[in-house]
């Protein structure tokens, strides 16, 4: 007997599917190990979960669907459950990455260092001109098609929101002008009543579910119990939901190669998905528990690729938005927990801030090698990199 194997998803970007299959014989595939569901006799940095076909009749394909579902029964006990990861959660609101004690603290600077009132009179600028903007309409920005799926991305506009909520809610925190917590208040009820947040394209997913939690987290003590139930309820249902059977199921569900994977994919919806249990641990602990504990687990994988010496495969712009994502992750831990599970001790990530030191050359530009673009971002995570190393 022998099979047809693919791979649904490359190490960055948009899953793909390759078009010329190639075979395998049965005798090469086997139950691996709880990481790595089925080997294959390869090991490429391309390789993403592996889908297979039979050539065989009716009867293999059943027996292959039961072995398939049994790896993914398997796989969903590989992470043990964790009671005491918010034994240390810290009460009050806000606890991710900017707490009161840094509001305090930004006031006091922004009154007696011109630089820093120069740099907030921006962001207010910005909080300003929001005002008359309409809360975002997520009509599809881009559509694709793989393997005769339909998929659309909102990911554009969701990464639109994230920026708007961080701007009205830090404004709002500084100045306590109630225009801003209404203008924040509406884009994240807005956001909460999307009919889904678009799990086929995780990334929209997790994006999402990083602005409800910043603004839920941000704006707690001044929003009403109804909004905050509506926030967490989204969370819940439209985060969390496709979490938990993408973590369960890996690439088995069409949005779940990212649990297992080794790039960006990885950390973007990870830390997406912890900041958003963080916010919600004490009313929700059930829920926050699995996806912290799963998050933890699973982010681990491409942390790994930092090692030995900081350097990232996916180039320098897929480094810039792994290494956000991954910054904000382990900053929402510290503040929201105390502590970010040892993962900051991950071989080669205290020295990554100097692969992004010198990617860029005098041109200005990237040195854009994989499938990076050339440009370079403002990669606001080095200041907490250098702050922690």
């Amino acid at each position: 007997m022998r099979f047809l194997a693919w791979s649904s998803s490359v190490r960055s970007g948009f899953p793909v599917f390759f078009r010329r299959p190639f075979s395998i014989p049965q005798s090469a595939l086997s139950l691996h190990s709880p990481n790595r569901g089925f080997a294959i006799p390869f090991r490429s940095p391309y390789a993403g979960p592996i889908r297979l076909r039979s050539r065989g009749g009716v009867a293999m394909r059943v027996r292959l669907f039961v072995a398939v579902l049994a790896a993914a029964c398997f796989l969903a006990g590989a992470v043990t459950a964790k009671p005491e990861v918010l034994s240390t959660l810290k009460p009050e609101h806000p606890r991710l990455i900017a707490g009161a004690d840094d509001t305090a603290r930004v006031k006091a600077l922004i009154a007696s260092d011109p630089d820093a009132r120069a740099l907030y009179d921006r962001i207010r600028q910005n909080a300003e001109a929001l005002l008359s903007e309409p809360v975002m309409d997520y009509t599809p920005e881009d559509f694709r098609e793989n393997a005769g799926v339909k998929t659309y991305v909102t990911l554009g506009k969701v990464r639109e929101v994230v920026e708007r909520i961080y701007t009205l809610a830090t404004v709002y925190r500084i100045d306590g002008d109630r225009r801003f917590l209404d203008r924040a208040r509406a884009e994240l009820l807005n956001a909460a009543t999307r009919e889904s947040w678009n799990p086929i394209h995780f990334l929209d997913t997790a994006e999402m579910t990083h602005a409800v939690a910043i603004g839920y987290d941000w704006l707690y003590q001044d929003l009403s119990e109804d909004d905050r139930r509506t926030l967490r309820q989204a969370i819940i249902e439209k985060g969390f939901g496709p979490a938990k059977s993408a973590y369960t199921f890996h690439g088995l569900v069409p949005w779940g190669h990212w649990v297992m994977a080794r790039h960006n994919w990885n950390q973007v919806c990870n830390g997406g998905l912890t900041i958003g249990a963080l916010a919600i641990a004490d009313e929700e602990p059930e829920i926050a528990r699995y996806i912290l504990n799963h998050a933890v687990a699973s982010v681990k994988l491409p942390m790994a690729e930092f090692a030995p010496d900081g350097a990232w495969a996916e180039g320098p712009s897929y480094w810039s938005y792994a290494t956000q994502y991954n910054v904000l992750m382990l900053a929402a831990l510290k503040t929201a927990l105390g502590h970010d599970f040892g993962l900051a001790d991950s071989p080669g990530f205290s020295v990554t801030g100097f692969f992004r030191m010198n990617f860029g050359g005098p041109s200005g530009t990237a040195f854009n090698y994989a499938d990076a673009s050339g440009r370079l971002g403002a990669d606001e995570q080095m200041y907490w990199l250098a702050r922690e190393f």
